[in-house]
Formats: structure tokens, C-alpha cells, sequence
């Protein structure tokens, strides 16, 4: 699809959508609706960004009758600094994509470590004794004997 047909899509949405909140959805969840509204009118120019909008637009109308304003993640206030692929696992369908947090250096040597651990195991116990150099790194060679046929 072309931006100009997820625009043309994501307007035709939103008027079906508003007529289903005006007959649904009492004072508090039209609060609530209204910051979603403007988070999805508010998205990038950008065509995945476009796409997610629509996503979300087409959810909401499916679930509408559902009373989904009424339980969480979307009874909730949203942040109007997020962006919107902040809110992407809310989605069924992309539920189990989650954005991950960018590592901290700290955080990713901790990962190297378990990750060299799980992978000697013969070795876990004596490497386990060993002091974490602060610069610099490890080498471990680990020599296997070939076994007699």
C-alpha cells in the first residue's frame, strides 16, 4: 500500500471508530480514547510507523464492543513523548515483539560471562573462582581429546 491509501484507510477508520465511541464508551474511556486518537493522528511520516497506526485503528474497531477501554493496557493514560511502536505488544497480533532496552556496558559484559559459563561447563567451577579482569579480556582455550575408536 501506498501512504496516500494508509492515510485514505486510517481516515475511514477513524470515522467508523468515532461513531462506535459516541454509542460505547461513557466520560472516563472517551478521555482515554481522545489521547489515543491524538497519539495515532500524531505518528511519522514514516510507512511502518503508518502501517502500526492502522493497526491500531482496526483493533480498536474490532474490540470496540468489547469494552476494551474499560480493561488494561488501554484503560491506561499514555505517554504523549512515546512513540507509538512504544505500544506495538499491546497489539495481539504483535504481542511478542517487545522493544528492548539498549544494553548497558555493565549489563552486556554480565551477559558475556553467564554466556561463557553456559558454554564451558567442565570449566564453570574453576572459572567461577577466577577475579574478573576490570580491563582487558579472558582467553580460555578449551582442547578436547580425540577419543580412541
Amino acid at each position: 500500500m501506498t501512504d496516500q491509501q494508509l492515510d485514505q484507510e486510517f481516515h475511514c477508520n477513524l470515522i467508523r471508530f468515532n461513531d462506535i465511541i459516541k454509542l460505547h464508551c461513557n466520560y472516563r474511556e472517551k478521555i482515554v480514547v481522545t489521547e489515543w486518537i491524538s497519539k495515532l493522528k500524531s505518528c511519522s511520516t514514516n510507512t511502518d510507523e503508518r502501517k502500526l497506526r492502522n493497526m491500531f485503528l482496526e483493533h480498536f474497531i474490532q474490540c470496540c464492543n468489547a469494552d476494551i477501554f474499560r480493561k488494561p493496557p488501554f484503560n491506561k493514560n499514555i505517554s504523549t513523548s512515546a512513540n507509538l511502536i512504544d505500544y506495538a505488544h499491546y497489539l495481539p497480533k504483535l504481542a511478542g515483539i517487545k522493544k528492548e532496552a539498549p544494553n548497558t556496558p555493565w549489563k552486556t559484559t554480565m551477559k558475556n560471562v553467564t554466556e561463557m559459563f553456559s558454554i564451558s561447563h567442565e570449566f564453570s567451577d574453576f572459572l567461577s573462582q577466577l577475579p574478573v579482569p576490570r580491563d582487558g579480556g579472558i582467553f580460555i582455550m578449551n582442547i578436547k581429546k580425540k577419543e580412541d575408536c
